[in-house]
C-alpha cells in the first residue's frame, strides 16, 4: 500500500467493511446482510478462506476508484492553442526583453489590463467568478493579493510591451 494516500486506504479499506451500492430499490432499512446487493467488493472475496490473491483485490481497488471517479472526468479533449512566435526575427524579440526588463525596474503597471490601483471598485478583488461548462456553472477562485497581484502586473507589463512591439512591426 506504498503510495496510497490513508483517506483512500480508509474508505476502501476501513474498518467499517466494504461499501455496499444497493439498488434503487434496496433502502438498506430492514435487508439482512446476505441480501442480493450489487457489490463489486464482494466478487472478489467468493474465492474462498479471505487470503484471495492480492494481485485481484489491488486490480478490483483500482477499479472501483476509477469507477468512483469517473464523473470528474471530461472526455471531450480541449484543443491546444496554436504555438507561435509573435516576434518577426530574433531581433525584435530581443528589442522585447530588453524592454520589458526596463518596465519590470520601473514597476510600471500599464491602464487597462485590470491591475492598476485606480481599476478597482472596491479595492483588490481578492475573489473571482469564473463560468465554466455548456450550463455556465460559476466557479469561485480565490486569489490572495500577496501571490497573484505581482503575478497580474508581470503578465500586464509582458503583454503591454509585445503587443506594442508587434502592433509596429506590423506597420
Amino acid at each position: 500500500m506504498d503510495g496510497i494516500h490513508p483517506d483512500t486506504i480508509s474508505r476502501y479499506y476501513g474498518v467499517h467493511g466494504t461499501e455496499q451500492t444497493r439498488t434503487s430499490a434496496q433502502t438498506g432499512a430492514g435487508h439482512p446482510e446476505d441480501d442480493d446487493i450489487d457489490s463489486l467488493s464482494d466478487e472478489g472475496s467468493e474465492n474462498g478462506d479471505g487470503d484471495g490473491d492480492d494481485d485481484d483485490e489491488w486490480t478490483e481497488l483500482q477499479h472501483q476508484i476509477a469507477r468512483d471517479q469517473a464523473h470528474n472526468i471530461r472526455h471531450k479533449p480541449v484543443k491546444v492553442a496554436r504555438h507561435q512566435n509573435p516576434f518577426v526575427t530574433p531581433e525584435a524579440e530581443t528589442e522585447f526583453w530588453e524592454i520589458l526588463a526596463v518596465v519590470i525596474k520601473d514597476s510600471a503597471a500599464p491602464d487597462g489590463f485590470g491591475v492598476c490601483v485606480e481599476e478597482w471598485e472596491s479595492g483588490y478583488p481578492e475573489i473571482e467568478i469564473i463560468k465554466t461548462g455548456a450550463r455556465g456553472k460559476e466557479l469561485e477562485v480565490v486569489l490572495p493579493e500577496a501571490i497573484w497581484l505581482p503575478r497580474g502586473v508581470l503578465w500586464a507589463q509582458g503583454l503591454d510591451v509585445m503587443s506594442r512591439l508587434v502592433e509596429v512591426d506590423s506597420d
